[in-house]
């Protein structure tokens, strides 16, 4: 008999099904692990554990520390609007985000509130992964925004929340500055147009 699989094991066992082995030792460290879940979740100082996550995505992001290779796991039926330009924001270098799941079960964020909503990564050595990402408006120019180096996007879905609500573009790295997102790497990433 193996050991019961509790929420807390079964969530363990989806995260090492999704890292690589570029995960530096000690990373599971509790003060370098940031963990989101919108249904239970509150957007606060006191939360951001297993049991007690935060609500949102964006706000993870900011409780990270740069450079130190905090991990942000996002748990399975993560589900959350976006609206805006930079209505999330990766502006902390050397993070991980990864979402929990598989197929549906994986965390959603729907893109929605007009053609100009983004996740943009404006730090370098983010990584994004195992997330899906819902146009929720008509032509919506990107998804991401990348204006930093060695981002990385792997196993993400970009797809449509009904018939024409689209992404033109899934992924752009633009900028004013020369090579300002060199080595950005796609990986693994699905796109679908219905």
């Amino acid at each position: 008999m193996g050991v019961p699989r509790t929420g807390f094991r079964r969530s363990l066992d989806s995260l090492y099904d999704y890292l690589d082995d570029e995960l530096p030792v000690g990373a599971l460290r509790s003060n370098d692990v940031i963990w989101v879940r919108s249904t239970i979740g509150t957007d606060d100082v006191n939360h951001g554990t297993f049991e007690d996550p935060v609500a949102t995505l964006d706000y993870a992001i900011g409780r990270a520390t740069a450079s130190r290779g905090d991990l942000i796991i996002v748990k399975e039926g993560h589900s959350e609007t976006i609206t805006g330009v930079g209505g999330i924001t990766a502006d902390v270098a050397g993070i991980k985000i990864i979402g929990l799941g598989r197929g549906a079960l994986r965390p959603t964020f729907l893109m929605d509130g007009g053609t100009t909503v983004t996740f943009a990564i404006s730090a370098a050595n983010v990584t994004v992964e195992n997330l899906i990402f819902k146009g929720g408006h008509s032509d919506v120019v990107t998804c991401f925004a990348i204006t930093a180096a060695g981002a990385r996007i792997r196993r993400c879905s970009f797809i449509q929340n009904t018939t024409d609500e689209n992404f033109l573009t899934c992924i752009k790295a633009t900028s004013t500055t020369d090579n300002n997102a060199d080595d950005l790497e796609v990986s693994y990433c699905y796109s679908e147009q219905i």
